[in-house]
């Protein structure tokens, strides 16, 4: 079967003008290598923004009724499959409707391998396409993959597949433009100059330079928007460059992880956009928008986080507007895919019923693009938005409490089970690999909710998940990858370890450490610090559970590292910028200090008692019993052992006192350790009430 010429930005949008009139593209495909120049019949030509499809006739004729949004001066990108022939004039296939009653368009075919393809203006097209990001972007939060092949190694090597060429050939002919352009600036346009430091992988230089290019061509929009009606069409035009401008520059500021000042100049292009006017491209800008602020919020920290994604959520909601499923199926699916994105990290940051509300809402979303996006018609974004969703069901089961919480854990295996259907280890190792992480998280929470055999399995399933993707994920080829990974696996094994009894749990504690450790070998303060904090914040947890379980020294010096592991981790989490994470630090130092009271007599004892208390403390003002029950009622049990040890330590009223404040503690940890929900953790609380 013939390979169709298709370029890897599905970049055109339409737009214009709003019409109550179709609009009729007719052209013609000619084979130009022949000679004279002859007509390509039975040819397949596909519009690939609305998937329609039409076969040339004798003449090399084709035609499309275009939606009424397209007007002349629209831009339309076609897809061509003749045999060996490729597209060579338009570049890229990229049409511009013509005014009514117009000559049909030529477009000119070349056999693959023809060096016309890499001339100068060819190549000049390639990275002009390259540097500018995909129209309606997917964006991850955490838990994917953030290694990827280059998007102009992207580029090249399918232009080398496409159109005949060995990848070599590409990249030096490719290299040789941007030299030639880097060498003879004087006789190059700004554009020439930007595309030439984009090739080289100047980022900066290439930003400054696609944003002198877009505010010409932004100077040069507002002069013609002032001009006659006539010149509506090359307004329209210029707009369009003026845009693609600022998303370059847009694209090549994330580059250098620049997300404010991306989203700065994303934000005043959308807003020079009129809705009435050019209805699909406000949508498009809101959506790029709405992207950036997504990155802007993922990598900040504190409320400016929070009010990023909140501002993103806002401007997909507006794309959506334009974006109706009817309409526009396919960017409505897409847009509601980054909706749900967004949700889902505004409620990991939010607590109470603002984070749970959020969540739900992410739900929604991720299932609206199921809608569309079916494991039939498009595996792979099916996949993607099963990943999705299987994240938000897991935010959701570790919200809630009781059986809510167990179905919205099972249903999380579900969906990234399901992805798998789409990623298989051979055909999307990347993409398979980061399932099988997302599912040994699922299956981690949910092993520690559920009790006896069925909890141990889930956890056990965890740590084959990790193991998993860890086949994919090396420290050599993705060191980000394997170090999310290793301190995932360390978490399975912390839980597993406390499960079980003897040296198979010690054993299990002892690879949490090690695992957790491994993850510092590439999270460090300076780089990576919330992922530096989470390790550290793991590792303190795997410590006190060896130091509870070992005796003498050794247990001493265990729980020593964990009270230090911890304290680094309060470092990076702190209450204000990250609540959740510092209340679940504070709660592990309270119960590592409780174990070295424990352990220990005289004034020290003393000091590392009222250490735990004061930690659990902490810990309260952010886990409340409405908003994380279980977490809640964890620290209320830390906090009354940690009372009753202290009570049996002092003499007198104050000894009274701290034995009166751990019965207050262990009740309040009963109302959600209950008998029938969590025997064994109501046992054990029933105990040291018992002590008190």
């Amino acid at each position: 079967m013939p390979r169709p010429f298709a370029v890897a930005l599905l970049d055109f949008c339409f737009c214009g003008v709003a019409s109550s009139q179709s609009h009729l593209l007719v052209g013609r495909l000619i084979d130009v290598s022949r000679r004279p120049p002859a007509p390509i019949a039975r040819a397949k030509v596909t519009v690939l923004y609305t998937r329609q499809e039409a076969v040339t006739k004798a003449d090399g004729l084709f035609q499309f009724t275009l939606p009424p949004a397209t007007v002349p001066g629209s831009e339309v990108q076609i897809a061509v499959e003749a045999g060996s022939l490729r597209v060579y004039l338009p570049r890229n296939g990229i049409l511009t409707v013509p005014v009514r009653d117009a000559k049909p368009v030529e477009v000119q075919l070349l056999p693959a391998g023809s060096k016309l393809f890499l001339e100068p203006a060819a190549i000049e097209a390639l990275l002009a396409q390259a540097s500018k990001p995909a129209p309606n972007p997917e964006r991850k939060a955490v838990e994917h993959f953030t290694e990827r092949e280059p998007q102009l190694g992207q580029f090249l090597r399918r232009c080398a597949a496409d159109y005949g060429f060995s990848l070599e050939d590409v990249e030096r002919e490719v290299k040789a433009w941007g030299d030639q352009v880097r060498a003879n600036r004087e006789q190059a346009s700004v554009r020439q100059q930007a595309l030439a430091e984009f090739q080289a992988q100047h980022f900066d230089r290439a930003a400054a330079l696609f944003e002198e290019s877009a505010n010409a061509e932004g100077a040069e929009f507002d002069r013609i928007e002032a001009e006659t009606k006539e010149r509506e069409r090359v307004g329209t035009t210029v707009l369009r460059r003026f845009l693609d401008d600022e998303i370059r520059a847009a694209g090549s500021l994330t580059g250098s992880l620049r997300y404010e000042e991306a989203a700065r100049v994303l934000g005043s292009a959308a807003r020079r956009v009129d809705r009435d006017r050019y209805a699909a491209w406000w949508a498009e800008m809101q959506v790029r928008w709405g992207a950036a602020l997504f990155d802007m919020g993922t990598s900040g920290g504190g409320t400016q986080s929070i009010a990023s994604l909140r501002a993103a959520v806002t401007t997909y909601l507006d794309a959506l507007h334009v974006y109706t499923r009817g309409s526009h199926p396919h960017d409505w699916a897409r847009t509601q895919n980054n909706l749900g994105d967004a949700y889902w990290s505004l409620g990991e940051r939010l607590s109470g019923t603002d984070g749970a509300e959020n969540l739900h809402a992410a739900v929604t979303a991720f299932q609206n693009a199921l809608q569309v996006r079916t494991r039939e018609s498009l595996p792979m974004d099916w996949g993607l938005t099963q990943n999705d969703l299987g994240t938000a069901y897991r935010s959701l089961g570790e919200r809630l409490s009781g059986s809510e919480g167990v179905e919205y854990l099972r249903a999380a295996v579900t969906a990234f089970q399901s992805a798998f259907q789409a990623y298989t280890k051979e055909s999307f190792p990347p993409a398979w690999a980061g399932t099988q992480n997302n599912l040994g998280v699922a299956y981690r929470d949910l092993g520690e909710r559920l009790s006896g055999s069925e909890g141990t399995e889930s956890l056990r399933a965890a740590v084959t998940a990790f193991q998993n993707a860890l086949q994919i994920q090396t420290k050599a080829s993705l060191p980000q990858d394997w170090a999310m990974t290793q301190n995932n696996l360390g978490t399975a094994y912390l839980s597993l370890g406390e499960r079980l009894n003897g040296p198979e749990g010690v054993e299990s504690l002892d690879a949490a450490v090690i695992a957790c450790q491994n993850a510092l070998l590439v999270y460090t303060r300076g780089s990576f610090p919330q992922d530096w904090g989470k390790a550290q914040n793991n590792l303190g947890a795997a410590y006190l559970r060896l130091g509870e379980r070992l005796s003498g020294g050794d247990g001493a010096r265990n729980l020593r590292a964990a009270v230090t592991a911890c304290q680094n981790a309060l470092q990076v989490y702190t209450k204000e910028s990250l609540p959740q994470d510092w209340a679940k630090t504070q709660n592990h130092l309270g119960a590592a200090y409780l174990g070295l009271g424990q352990r220990l007599w005289g004034t020290e004892a003393a000091q590392s008692l009222r250490a735990a208390v004061t930690a659990c403390q902490n810990a309260l003002q952010v886990s409340t019993e409405e908003s994380f029950p279980q977490t809640w009622a964890i620290t209320q049990n830390h906090l009354g052992a940690a009372y009753v040890t202290l009570g049996e330590r002092l003499s007198g009223s104050e000894g009274a006192e701290s034995l009166r404040a751990a019965i207050t503690a262990c009740q309040s940890a009963l109302r959600v350790r209950t008998k029938e929900s969590l025997p064994q953790d109501w046992a054990a609380t029933q105990n040291i009430l018992g002590a008190a």
